[in-house]
């Protein structure tokens, strides 16, 4: 029995075909996950724009981290700080689903209205605010010593990034801030 030429090439294109559909069908999202669930998952959780923003926010999340860490945190204020970044992410879920919808909306080439702009900056204003002020009351969680610990350590952030602004040049200052 011998195979032609034309039907191994069918029957390659057809496993091609059939791979190609699953892969497709195993890409499409669980049913009951939101489309934020989706964006973050894509982008590792980190937010929903990535590349660089992602990447500052991964790092800040990092330094907040290594912080407390640093800090010895008492189980019960880790559990006040957990409980503040929580109602923070809640309180301003709708600023940030409406942003992102903004963002969505937007066309390639196509200028956003002055009104979109405008709402936009609006809505990232009031996050910043909520953020500042989950900051303020996560600070005032800590003792006087950890608040110290945590000036001095930002201190020293400070120097090591003046270091490789000092190394790498400016252009490593604009993406660092």
């Amino acid at each position: 029995m011998t195979i032609s030429l034309k039907q191994l090439g069918l029957a390659l294109g057809a496993t091609l075909a059939l791979s190609s559909v699953t892969f497709g069908q195993a890409q499409t999202a669980p049913a009951g996950v939101s489309p934020d669930e989706q964006v973050e998952s894509r982008r590792g959780g980190e937010g929903k724009r990535g590349g660089m923003h992602g990447l500052r926010r991964h790092h800040r999340a990092a330094n907040l981290r290594r912080y407390f860490k640093t800090l010895n945190l008492t189980d019960a204020q880790k559990a006040q700080m957990r409980s503040i970044a929580v109602a923070t992410k809640e309180a301003t879920k709708t600023r940030r689903e409406e942003l992102f919808r903004l963002r969505e909306a937007r066309q390639p080439g196509v200028e956003m209205s002055a009104e979109s702009k405008a709402r936009r900056q609006e809505l990232r204003a009031e996050i910043r605010r909520a953020a500042e002020g989950a900051r303020a009351q996560m600070l005032n969680v800590l003792t006087p010593e950890q608040r110290t610990q945590i000036e001095q350590l930002k201190q020293e952030r400070g120097q090591r990034r003046a270091e490789r602004r000092a190394r790498f040049g400016s252009n490593d200052a604009t993406q660092n801030q």
